[in-house]
């Protein structure tokens, strides 16, 4: 499970709004011995989901490789 956040800074006196950071949070399932269990897999229904789906997939291939040249 992967959730996007997003932090913005304000300035209330000027009324401005800047984006500040972006963060992507991975979350795993795991049973009662701590072992990864598979998670339902979500379905995509539109444009804007597909394309966060993708993303996803790629942020997690990127993480894959930089783990198996860090092992």
């Amino acid at each position: 499970l992967e959730i996007g956040v997003k932090v913005f800074a304000e300035s209330f006196k000027e009324g401005s709004r800047v984006h500040s950071n972006t963060a992507y949070l991975t979350f795993v399932r795991v049973d009662g011995n701590g072992k990864p269990v598979k998670a339902i897999e979500a379905i995509p229904e539109s444009e804007d989901e597909k394309r966060r789906y993708e993303e996803a997939l790629q942020r997690r291939e990127n993480r894959l490789k930089t783990r198996i040249k860090h092992n």
